[in-house]
């Protein structure tokens, strides 16, 4: 639950930066998508900058990873932030590569602070939130030719329509606000 009164929207330029956010465990599936940063990479070099925040048993395997494929100086591992909103802010787009969620909260963290969705179509919550396109773009989970096709349509949207993708999301997240949680409950409790 989310009190959206909490985010202080700034007008910060958008970067080249790509975001992910949450534990580095198996479920987050950041493995899969530092391969699919991989193929970003080939594709449009020295373009993009991905960053991942949070911390979990897998790091030293992430790491390895990263090393493994050349993208230390592309590929960046943050750890645990307790306020994320300037990195989501900031960013290009918020990328879930997750295997399963419920209902993905930072996806709902990036739609408050206006960043583009880039999710994996995984059970409980990203389909649902992003709504056949309208409120971010899926791709298929764990394909990373599916991946990159959908990053590609995502970076040749055009802003107006990105700009209605990523206000749609916004209202969306307001359903997960404390306020709306608080007017459901209210409406059980008459």
């Amino acid at each position: 639950v989310f009190n959206i009164d909490d985010i202080n929207l700034k007008k910060i330029k958008r970067t080249n930066k790509l975001l992910a956010v949450g534990r580095l465990t198996k479920q987050k599936n950041f493995s899969f998508l530092i391969k699919c940063f991989e193929q970003l990479e080939k594709k449009y070099p020295d373009t993009y900058i991905l960053n991942i925040l949070g911390e979990g048993e897998k790091k030293e395997d992430l790491q390895n990873l990263i090393n493994q494929l050349n993208l230390q100086d592309k590929v960046n591992l943050l750890g645990y932030k307790k306020n994320t909103n300037h990195f989501y802010q900031e960013s290009f787009c918020f990328i879930l590569s997750s295997l399963w969620e419920d209902p993905g909260f930072v996806m709902i963290e990036a739609a408050i602070n206006e960043t583009f969705i880039l999710s994996s179509n995984c059970p409980n919550g990203p389909k649902e939130f992003v709504e056949d396109d309208k409120a971010g773009i899926l791709f298929e989970s764990n394909n990373i030719e599916s991946f990159v096709e959908n990053f590609d349509k995502m970076i040749q949207l055009k802003d107006e329509d990105k700009d209605k993708i990523i206000n749609y999301s916004k209202k969306k997240a307001y359903l997960y606000s404390s306020e709306e949680h608080f007017k459901k409950i209210n409406l059980i409790l008459k």
